[in-house]
């Protein structure tokens, strides 16, 4: 399991585990929180300000709203230690 640390929670994911094949904006892992729930990890394709930034900004929208045809985003942006960037 690798661990992430992102702005509000620390999780983990399991880089052997994806769910499903790469997209354009990254892909997407089995992970967990730090209470142990499964969650869906995206580590995003970030390069200047491409598509990756966009889902970024996204999340930031949406961040604590609830749809009914869009997944609830937990936490987002860059891990504290790797500087790489999650959903």
């Amino acid at each position: 399991m690798v661990k992430i640390k992102l702005p509000t929670a620390v999780f983990e994911y399991d880089a052997s585990r994806p769910l499903g094949r790469p997209g354009g904006f990254g892909q997407v892992f089995l992970g967990r929180t730090h209470s142990g729930d499964e969650v869906a990890v995206k580590k995003l394709h970030v390069s200047g300000t491409g598509p990756g930034h966009r889902e970024l900004e996204i999340a930031a929208e949406l961040g604590g709203r609830s749809f009914e045809h869009v997944m609830p985003f937990i936490d987002a942006g860059e891990d504290a230690d790797t500087g790489e960037y999650f959903l």
